[in-house]
């Protein structure tokens, strides 16, 4: 899974794409802290790999 896909749960879309419609919803705090536990999550995976 890339990187971003695992961060923000969707695919990356080119600059050209940015702006459709459905994406103008507003970040609540669940978002955050659920965007948050996913980077703990894979900073540990990259360090158990480094390791």
């Amino acid at each position: 899974m890339p990187l971003f896909e695992a961060l923000y749960c969707k695919p990356y879309k080119s600059p050209a794409c940015w702006a459709t419609p459905e994406d103008t919803t507003a970040i609540g705090p669940e978002v955050v802290v659920d965007q948050t536990e996913k980077v703990r999550q894979i900073k540990q995976r990259l360090q158990a790999a480094q390791d």
